[in-house]
């Protein structure tokens, strides 16, 4: 799936198919590692949902001013991730 087509997908959620959220390590994105192992190796995310992780780029920048445009929490150096859960509405498809 493009780039391009992962966001149509997320933006055209809505607030109840969507919930984002920022992960954050301690000092660096390697403490974030075990975490992202146990999503990736466990397929553990809600049922009905996928659980996507990015780090600090374009993409996430963008989904976040779409969304949370008053959130500015994202720069370079920071050891954060942004979560992004989309889960189907009931009686979606």
């Amino acid at each position: 799936m493009s780039q391009n087509t992962l966001y149509e997908k997320l933006a055209g959620c809505n607030s109840k198919e969507l919930s984002l959220g920022v992960i954050t390590g301690k000092k660096d994105l390697e403490d974030l590692q075990p975490l992202v192992n146990y999503f990736t190796n466990k397929d553990a995310a809600v049922p009905g949902g996928v659980l996507y992780i990015f780090p600090f780029c374009e993409f996430a920048l963008k989904l976040l001013a779409e969304f949370t445009p008053q959130v500015h929490v994202f720069n370079e150096s920071c050891p954060f991730l942004l979560g992004a859960l989309a889960v189907r509405a009931p009686g979606s498809p």
